[in-house]
């Protein structure tokens, strides 16, 4: 997180699809990519400290987890088993932490009772 779009193309390579989308008001384009099943939300808006920086990443894709082993498919006794200071009650429909400090955290977002999608988020 953090890093330049052009950091993320050097990392990754160039994306599957670029789609371009208007957040609460902020212009932002996502790089979409296969391998990893990954996409990476980059800021377009001019001016800010963020420009051209990736502040978001998420997936749909079971195969990719948290380090400790978290991800799409699993349940909420599972997360909280696997990330014991995670919240579950802030948003009905999620689970998160936030590192504060770092600036960055990940939320795992769900439907029909199983994580659907995870999205890790920061600006450090």
């Amino acid at each position: 997180m953090g890093e330049s779009e052009s950091q993320v193309l050097a990392r990754l390579g160039p994306p599957r699809r670029v789609h371009h989308y208007v957040s609460s008001g902020q212009h932002l384009h996502t790089l979409r990519y296969a391998n990893p099943a990954i996409n990476v939300s980059i800021v377009d808006e001019r001016g800010g400290p963020f420009y051209k920086r990736a502040i978001g990443i998420w997936t749909y894709s079971r195969s990719e987890r948290t380090p400790e082993g978290a991800g799409v498919g699993d349940t909420r006794a599972r997360l909280k088993q696997l990330l014991p200071s995670i919240d579950c009650t802030a948003i009905p429909t999620a689970c998160a932490f936030v590192d504060i400090k770092r600036q960055r955290g990940t939320a795992f977002y769900f439907s029909h009772g199983h994580v659907r999608w995870v999205f890790v988020f920061g600006v450090s």
